[in-house]
């Protein structure tokens, strides 16, 4: 046994070290070899890690990509479609919404589990469902009341997100602004959390003829004037008790009617270029007060901003719309007509045909996507204007289009513009939407 021992090239315990205990004595030279082969083993190593951290980033980055969702746009929506998939393919979202009037709710909804855009729903459904509620609700009082604001919270089950607060003037709803804030949290619904939309529209009374002594009308509520008037007191009475400089108290007087005297109310916006007077408004008086907290003085009228002028324009327009359709759905139903014409023999029925001409035009050829050829013909035709409001008017006849899955061949041979009408498009933007295709069409099959 001792031989066997004797044989392993084992030292006694020295200066070395290790020996006396079975390990094997190196020289330092042997020890630097082991140490620099003993990195080179681990090189391979290192570089592998970094690799999997590389991978591992790649894979976190397309987890990110899939998990952002699109919100489907009238284009790419189909109505009859369940869009239930596991996992989902869009951005769903409920809406709950509340119209407040006199500061009490009167009327609460819920739209669960919606895929369509909010801009696009809003358009196609929410509106107009919104407008025949309205009218039934407030059904005795429907010509005495307007909608005053519009205010959205968008929002996500998640305590790290915080909710988005919109507030709009009246139906001016910048849409994007909500949709963008949905495709943010596409991921955050893709984990099971769910969107909701939270609406409140607050609808106020116009004026009404009342006891001038008093400012109460006939129903013993405050007119808007009055309403208006008590405000700018509190207003005053506030920033008299801060100290603060009364901004309020000077756009009032800026803002009072130059004259003639006008029926609008002592607060008017004078237009210098036709001489014609809008009312002013709340909402509107706080967008001024903003726009001058953003440092812009407004010493006259003159110095009304251009998207606050384009707002009255706007709004003075829906107004006359309104008043036209209330006036012709109060009017007593007419008997059509009947028309006799007699031919005497030897004589054409030319006078009677050019009396009712044929609406239907020769047919035209557009190639390629009918839903795109939609969009770009409206495109073409917002070249055309400058002015925003009649840009906006022809998009709205774009979606209203393809919401109706009427294509442009078609709007074509029908030549029937009415339902752009019904649905509050301007007669001549309805015209012009119908009435030009085929002079695109001609210039888009030249290109």
């Amino acid at each position: 046994m001792d031989d066997e021992f004797d044989s392993y090239p084992y030292d006694s315990f020295d200066d070395d070290g290790g020996a006396a205990f079975g390990f094997p004595s190196l020289s330092s030279q042997a020890l630097v070899n082991t140490q620099q082969s003993w990195r080179a083993s681990l090189a391979p190593s290192e570089g592998f890690a970094s690799e999997e951290s590389l991978q591992c980033a790649d894979r976190r980055q397309l987890s990110i990509e899939r998990a952002t969702l699109p919100l489907l746009q009238l284009a790419d929506w189909k109505e009859d479609e369940a869009y239930d998939d596991e996992p989902p393919r869009c951005i769903h979202y409920s809406i709950e919404f509340k119209v407040m009037y006199n500061n009490k709710i009167f009327l609460k909804d819920t739209e669960p589990d919606l895929v369509l855009a909010p801009g696009a729903y809003w358009l196609k459904f929410l509106q107009p469902k919104l407008e025949r509620l309205v009218k039934t609700k407030l059904r005795r009082a429907k010509d005495l009341v307007q909608i005053d604001d519009t205010t959205i919270t968008v929002s996500v089950r998640d305590r790290s997100a915080r909710d988005l607060v919109k507030y709009f003037s009246g139906f001016d709803i910048d849409w994007r602004l909500i949709e963008k804030q949905l495709r943010t949290w596409a991921p955050l619904f893709r984990e099971g959390k769910p969107l909701r939309l939270a609406i409140a529209f607050t609808y106020v009374d116009t004026d009404r003829p009342g006891d001038a002594s008093t400012g109460a009308t006939t129903r013993g509520r405050l007119s808007a004037t009055q309403t208006m008037l008590a405000r700018r007191t509190t207003q005053l009475h506030a920033e008299a008790t801060t100290g603060q400089q009364t901004t309020w108290n000077e756009l009032y007087e800026r803002m009072r009617c130059p004259g003639p005297p006008c029926h609008l109310g002592p607060y008017c916006w004078r237009d210098s270029a036709n001489s014609k007077h809008y009312r002013l408004r709340t909402h509107h008086f706080r967008s001024l007060i903003r726009h001058i907290e953003e440092g812009h003085p407004i010493n006259c009228h003159d110095d009304v901003p251009d998207f606050l002028r384009t707002q009255l324009y706007a709004e003075e327009q829906q107004d006359t719309e309104r008043k036209q359709k209330r006036k012709r759905d109060t009017s007593p139903r007419n008997i059509p007509s009947i028309q006799i014409t007699n031919v005497l023999p030897g004589q054409s029925n030319k006078h009677a045909s050019e009396e009712h001409p044929v609406a239907c035009s020769s047919p035209i050829t557009i190639c390629g996507s009918r839903d795109r050829a939609v969009k770009r013909y409206c495109e073409w035709q917002c070249t055309k204007v400058d002015d925003i409001v009649l840009k906006f008017e022809f998009r709205k006849a774009r979606d209203l289009t393809l919401a109706e899955g009427f294509d442009l061949e078609q709007l074509h041979e029908d030549q029937d513009y009415q339902f752009l009408l019904d649905k509050g498009v301007k007669l001549g933007i309805a015209r012009r939407f119908v009435r030009d295709v085929k002079s695109w069409a001609s210039l888009s099959n030249d290109e």
